[in-house]
């Protein structure tokens, strides 16, 4: 997604337009990783990888860019 995208899912309108949505801090994203939402990116730390790559690994459908931090 591009910058102006993510920026624009900040506001209802924009979450509205896109479809989409954004969840942030740690807790929504392990249940996000554990629901059946199909999930189109993930942007997350190099700590929660570490803390959570079981996880991660089991979401088959998901694509995370396993080199950025």
């Amino acid at each position: 997604l591009s910058g102006k995208i993510i920026k624009s899912l900040h506001q209802k309108k924009g979450r509205d337009a896109a479809k989409k949505f954004i969840v942030e801090g740690t807790k929504s994203v392990i249940e996000l990783l554990k629901s059946d939402f199909q999930i189109e990116n993930v942007y997350v730390s190099a700590d929660f990888k570490k803390a959570n790559s079981a996880l991660l690994d089991a979401r088959k459908d998901l694509r995370l860019d396993r080199k950025s931090t």
